[in-house]
Parts: structure tokens; sequence; C-alpha cells
């Protein structure tokens, strides 16, 4: 025990350096979206066989002050539970009545964007900004031609994270 002690007590300090650089804030996210809800209007069954989807819903995030000689860019990554009937979008909480549907996200040009895929970036200017998203309702295929999408009430939740490269 002793020979124990004594060669710890002879071995050399290894040490751990870390550093970094702190900067100031992007942009601000305006305090009331950080928690926004949407509401659909009623959508019918058969228009959603036909394969007519509702109109889209625009999603606003306010930035507030931003400052683009600290960040450039901010990236908007979406993440949640994803439909295995329509990959990449949004299925609805458990607890949901509604089935067979799922809500796709879009970005600006209503591209469609990926739940917990790659981040979307956007240029920031001086002062205030406007990210613009959008979301829809869509059959998931497989329900559409089964003829198995169910009537209901449905929540879905998504997050988003801005982050500034």
């Amino acid at each position: 025990m002793s020979l124990a002690a004594l060669s710890f007590a002879s071995a050399a300090q290894d040490s751990l350096q870390f550093s970094g650089t702190l900067r100031a804030h992007a942009c601000t996210l305006k305090a009331s979206d950080r928690n926004i809800d949407i509401q659909f209007p009623v959508t019918g069954t058969r228009d959603l066989y036909l394969g007519r989807w509702p109109a889209e819903k625009q999603i606003s995030l306010h930035l507030e002050n931003c400052d683009p000689r600290v960040a450039a860019d901010v990236e908007t990554a979406f993440s949640g539970a994803v439909s295995a009937g329509l990959p990449g979008a949004l299925t609805p909480d458990n607890g949901s009545s509604a089935e067979g549907i799922a809500l796709v996200l879009m970005d600006d040009a209503k591209r469609e964007l990926v739940i917990n895929g790659s981040a979307h970036k956007t240029a920031v200017s001086a002062g205030d900004n406007v990210l613009n998203y959008y979301v829809q309702i869509r059959a998931e295929p497989a329900a559409q031609a089964q003829h198995k999408i169910i009537p209901g009430t449905f929540v879905a939740t998504a997050q988003f994270e801005l982050s500034y490269p």
C-alpha cells in the first residue's frame, strides 16, 4: 500500500486547459413567438382523399435587434414526432383522434422541410427580421389510398431552435 502511494505521489501532474469566445446575441426572438398556436379551419376528409390540401398557415418568427456583425445567418431547426406514413412530416400527438394525416412544414419559398432534419439557413440583416414558414395538413399516402383517414381532432407539437453559426 505504501508503494502505491509512493508511485502516485511521484507521478507528473497533467492538466486540462479550456478556452473559448463569448459573443453578443445576434438577434432576440420576440417574446410572443416563444409559444405559437396555429389553428386550422375544419377540413373535410373528402378533400384529403381527393388530394386537395387545405391552404397553408403561415408561421412568423420575429427576430429583433439583429446585428449581422455578430452572425450573418440564422439557422432554424424543427423537431418533433415524425409521421410513419409521411416521412419528414409532423405526426399528431398521442391523444389526437384524427388519424391518417400529417403536417408538412415549409420554408418561405414553400419548399418542404424535414422534421428532425437539417436546419434552414436565412441571412440576417441589421434591425428586425421576420422568418416566415408555412404548415399544411396532408393525408398520409397509404391512408389516402386505402380510405383510412379517420376524422377527429388533433394537436401536433413541434419545437424550433434558432442558432447562429
